[in-house]
């Protein structure tokens, strides 16, 4: 969906590096949210591991479009190729390994949806690699097409629920470490 030429792949490859750099900015309230075990640490490294990845993995494009069939890479496209399957594959398992950590740091005291959302989306994203395997093996780039989508909603889900949970969660608890009266979020800077 990102390769040059692909139908709003310039579109796609911007948003995927904003919301990796959106992301970034949950960090800070993500670490006082998540409870300060390993892995509630664990949760925000993938988070920030997914940012700092995901900005690559979105800026720099597949040389083909996957559809192409007489796509023959040069060396500096086989290196492209590489940093951009390299930084994706890096970038989302980051996220899998942190959704399931804060799925599980969060187990025993919630909220109940944010664990759901977190085995959920490790589900999803295991899901769709094993079809892109399966679709890779058998050569088909329609299913292949779809299964990224679902990959794509996959990711944006979670992040919505990293944001709903910063917001409910984190700024609550940063104002509280920089001594805001409770309520009071008017100090988090």
């Amino acid at each position: 969906m990102e390769a040059e030429g692909a139908p709003y792949g310039l579109t796609l490859r911007i948003l995927d590096a904003v919301s990796a750099v959106v992301t970034l900015v949950l960090v800070p309230y993500l670490w006082c949210a998540f409870p300060a075990n390993v892995f509630g640490r664990i949760a925000v490294w993938g988070v920030i591991v997914f940012g700092v990845f995901g900005v690559p993995a979105g800026l720099v494009p597949l040389p083909c479009h996957a559809a192409a069939q007489d796509c023959t890479l040069t060396t500096a496209e086989e290196v492209q190729s590489n940093i951009h399957d390299g930084t994706s594959i890096i970038s989302t398992t980051a996220l899998i390994v942190g959704a399931a950590a804060a799925a599980w740091a969060l187990r025993a005291i919630g909220p109940r949806w944010m664990v759901w959302a977190g085995w959920i989306t490790v589900a999803v994203q295991i899901l769709t690699g094993l079809g892109f395997a399966i679709a890779w093996f058998a050569d088909s780039d329609a299913v292949s097409g779809v299964l990224q989508r679902f990959e794509v909603v996959g990711i944006g889900a979670w992040i919505v629920c990293l944001g709903i949970y910063s917001a409910t969660h984190g700024i609550p608890a940063l104002a509280r470490r920089r001594g805001a009266p409770p309520g009071d979020v008017r100090h988090t800077g």
